[in-house]
């Protein structure tokens, strides 16, 4: 608009220069006023919470990931711990049958033969 009233002023048309220049003056303060430069900020604190809530959700997601990995952790240690236990009690069970005994005691009689 600026250009424009400087154009018509070239040409001598001062009514239509001045036209312009209150038009671009209008624009000017429409852009630039108070009201619309709460409504920026109110856009631009309500983006930056948006990006928060979004770095919240992540960070939660990211947290019961870890949560998960720790059961799964522990999950297999108590199976391993188990199977453990079982093997030691499989074995407990195998030196400890009567005819184990009675086998060994006569093992040992026959190494006392020879």
């Amino acid at each position: 608009m600026r250009k424009l009233s400087e154009l018509e002023e070239a040409r001598g048309n001062y009514k239509k220069a001045l036209e312009y220049i209150n038009l671009n003056y209008e624009i000017y303060i429409s852009i630039f006023s108070q009201e619309n430069k709460n409504k920026i900020a109110t856009l631009e604190s309500r983006q930056k919470l948006l990006a928060k809530d979004k770095e919240i959700a992540i960070k939660k997601l990211s947290l019961q990931q870890k949560q998960k990995q720790q059961w799964y952790y522990i999950g297999v240690i108590f199976l391993y711990r188990l199977l453990e236990d079982c093997c030691f009690i499989k074995a407990g069970t195998v030196k400890n049958k009567p005819e184990i005994a009675v086998l060994n005691s006569e093992l040992d009689q026959a190494n006392n033969a020879k």
